[in-house]
């Protein structure tokens, strides 16, 4: 499948003040998927915790789109998310500043900030073994759950433990002196 993906995820952080927007809408295409794709590689092969970049494509809703809608409609575009329409409201859009593309081995998200505050938004981590399926990508990385699975032989890798990888320190150490 080579169309756009869209995802309506929820959304984490923001502080004690007005905290994180109800819905993060965002959709991917097949460039930024390869891109997502060969940044979690290179994370992979070159043992590195994350690679951001800034991307301002996210829309944050402050309150879910869907609520607006009755039963059938409502429950549709809970199935598909391209049923959610992305308008350009003020009164349902948080204003955000420092959008970012977050990748880690596994996973993508997306960070924020809301306008004029100073504490981190961040969506739900959303699995690159769905994505690269969903593009028809090469994926060796994962599992079918999409979590990283060291494999035998690994360097560097010594366990992995909730979905977090654990380094060897002094093989990374022997690394870096090398």
């Amino acid at each position: 499948m080579t169309d756009a993906k869209r995802y309506a995820v929820e959304c984490y952080g923001g502080g004690e003040g007005l905290g994180a927007p109800a819905l993060a809408v965002f959709d991917l295409d097949r460039e930024t998927a390869d891109f997502i794709v060969r940044m979690a590689r290179l994370i992979t092969q070159h043992q590195i915790y994350k690679i951001e970049r800034y991307d301002f494509r996210v829309w944050y809703f402050e309150t879910d789109p869907r609520d607006d809608l009755d039963d059938p409609p409502r429950t549709a575009a809970d199935v598909d998310s391209n049923l959610i329409d992305l308008r350009n409201d003020d009164q349902t859009l948080m204003r955000s500043e420092a959008d970012r593309l977050c990748v880690t081995a596994d996973r993508f998200r997306f960070l924020t900030y809301r306008k004029h505050c100073g504490e981190e938004i961040e969506t739900a981590g959303q699995s690159i073994a769905a994505l690269a399926a969903h593009f028809d990508i090469p994926w060796e990385f994962g599992n079918p759950d999409g979590h990283l699975q060291p494999k035998h032989g690994d360097e560097g890798l010594a366990a992995q433990d909730g979905g977090v990888l654990e380094t060897n320190a002094q093989d990374t150490l022997h690394t870096l002196r090398s």
